[in-house]
């Protein structure tokens, strides 16, 4: 999840943003024909924005979509295109988010930002419209709009942001897809996305998610969303991209400051690291708890051996040794605890060679990692033992949640 803007400082200033977006919108080009589907002109870069936005988040993408424009001002379009899949609510919408003609939400759509030719402004322009049957938490309609994202818009370098809810590897508790009903989880948890429609709520585990995005297609994915920089979530989407931007805690529900960062992720050779630290400095230089992580993919593998070589002779932590460990979530039935330190601490009672390894494979994975003193609840946070990841440590109860567990990659490739 992201924390709910009531209790976040940038909220003041959405009702300055909402009055810019109500001219904004009027350039977003709903009642224009789309363009076609596909295009044989190149970009250097193509940024695909997939905002699961029909949920209580719903004022901050609101915001962030003028944050987008503002960010995007000085940047060539032609060089750089953002595509920006949304869905909006189907209640509680401004009269801007709603189809004159019907009075009804707009359907979910694909649009690109434009520059108009006669008055340099930016605005959002329909691409492709899509039907509200189809969940946009079903991998179905993520693969779909990732498919006409780069037919219409071909690029030497993708780059893909993903915005929403987010809960990590925890299973989804609605499953309310007639082609998916079983439900796996019997509390509130979803690991990506947050889809409240009309007919139902529908959720996206992080299997379905790692099946919708193609393999070795995007150079990096960004978290919009809380918790997505667990162990599990990030070794499930190794193929899906060389570098994987995120925080292994909340996030503000402001989420990512666009107009700081969107011209940075638009370029060829995007600064990921120093877009992170930008997002970090954002919250943690006004007092806000804040954290954020860059992941090398190509490091997983050899994380993942130090990892499965501790794990494979036997250690165990006492119930006090494991109270003792920095975690990361408020969900105190399945807590994210700090992947480093937890291996660490099981690597004190093997031979030095252990932890050695472990250390030089987190480097390798962990290119940057930042963390505020305090957490989102105001505990303490130890900043020299945080690894930037965070994992779930197995308890073989036969819980549900552990039987989803078992099933993901890292799992299978550690225990």
């Amino acid at each position: 999840m992201k924390i709910k803007p009531e209790i976040m400082f940038r909220n003041a200033l959405f009702m300055m943003c909402a009055v810019l977006f109500v001219g904004l919108l009027t350039s977003c080009s709903h009642s224009d024909e789309p363009e076609p589907i596909n295009s044989t002109k190149k970009a250097k870069r193509t940024v695909v924005v997939y905002a699961i936005a029909s949920n209580n988040l719903w004022s901050d993408f609101r915001s962030d979509r003028a944050e987008m424009l503002r960010g995007l001002e000085n940047t060539n379009l032609d060089a750089s295109r953002l595509l920006v899949y949304w869905v909006s609510p189907t209640h509680g919408l401004y009269e801007g988010d709603k189809d004159p003609a019907t009075g009804n939400p707009y359907p979910p759509a694909l649009y690109e930002v434009k520059r108009d030719k006669a008055t340099g402004d930016l605005g959002f322009v329909t691409l492709k419209t899509y039907s509200r049957s189809v969940y946009s938490t079903d991998p179905k309609r993520m693969s779909d709009v990732i498919a006409d994202a780069i037919a219409v818009a071909p690029a030497e370098h993708y780059g893909l942001v993903l915005w929403s809810h987010g809960l990590g590897w925890l299973p989804a508790s609605h499953r309310s897809r007639s082609s998916d009903s079983n439900t796996r989880g019997g509390n509130i948890l979803y690991s990506f996305g947050y889809d409240e429609e009309l007919n139902g709520i529908d959720e996206m585990d992080i299997d379905e998610l790692a099946a919708a995005i193609p393999n070795n297609v995007f150079d990096y994915i960004w978290f919009d969303a809380c918790y997505m920089t667990g162990i599990e979530t990030v070794y499930q989407l190794r193929h899906k991209c060389e570098t994987l931007v995120g925080y292994p805690t909340e996030i503000w529900s402001g989420g990512m400051p666009y107009d700081i960062v969107i011209e940075t992720l638009m370029s060829e050779n995007p600064d990921l690291i120093a877009a992170a630290n930008k997002v970090f400095d954002h919250y943690a230089l006004a007092g806000w708890p804040a954290t954020a992580s860059v992941i090398s993919m190509a490091g997983l593998e050899q994380l993942a051996d130090a990892v499965k070589n501790i794990y494979e002779q036997g250690i165990t932590l006492t119930s006090n040794e494991v109270e003792q460990m920095q975690y990361y979530s408020r969900n105190t039935k399945y807590p994210f605890y700090d992947l480093g330190q937890y291996a660490l601490k099981l690597a004190e009672k093997l031979p030095e060679e252990y932890s050695a390894a472990l250390k030089v494979a987190l480097d390798k994975s962990v290119i940057y990692k930042a963390i505020t003193p305090l957490s989102f609840d105001r505990r303490p946070f130890n900043q020299e033992v945080y690894s930037g990841l965070s994992t779930h440590i197995w308890r073989g109860d036969n819980s549900e949640a552990e039987k989803f567990y078992s099933t993901l990659d890292w799992y299978k490739r550690v225990y």
